[in-house]
């Protein structure tokens, strides 16, 4: 498990590609999420309990 996390890594930081593809995936769903409510809510009530 600890190699597969590390080859991962490893690719990451190799290619700048493949993190900018994670960062405009990670927030595209974010954008389509918006216009639900009640799951933004949830999270957004997760995030104000851990702070």
């Amino acid at each position: 498990d600890d190699r597969a996390g590390y080859e991962a890594i490893e690719k990451l930081n190799n290619s700048e590609l493949d993190g900018s593809q994670i960062i405009v995936k990670k927030s595209e769903p974010k954008a389509e999420k918006k216009p639900f409510r009640p799951r933004r809510d949830f999270r957004d009530r997760d995030r104000d309990n851990q702070y």
